[in-house]
């Protein structure tokens, strides 16, 4: 998101709480990407979706603004400490 870069999106449908499906939609509602469902998809579909995005430069740049804007720069960053913290903790309580 970060990138503003737009974005297909196809969520993996087994995935824990169907978890992927949930961001997908976040960003579908945002504006910065789309979202296939895998049952209803083909090739046919998926190229469809491809070409109109390519073939709309006002659109294609207009998903890349509202991905941007949806992104969270440092949120990498976030993430590593939370991970790192937890595994400090969980040194911790092993000991």
């Amino acid at each position: 998101a970060v990138m503003g870069l737009p974005a297909l999106l196809i969520p993996y449908p087994y995935a824990a709480d169907d978890h992927q499906k949930t961001n997908a939609l976040y960003y579908q509602a945002g504006g910065g990407a789309r979202m296939l469902l895998e049952h209803e998809l083909s090739g046919e579909k998926l190229a469809r979706e491809i070409t109109s995005v390519l073939h709309d430069p006002e659109e294609f740049h207009t998903m890349g603004e509202k991905m941007k804007n949806m992104g969270r720069p440092g949120a990498t960053g976030i993430i590593l400490a939370e991970c790192l913290r937890l595994i400090e903790e969980t040194r911790h309580h092993a000991v």
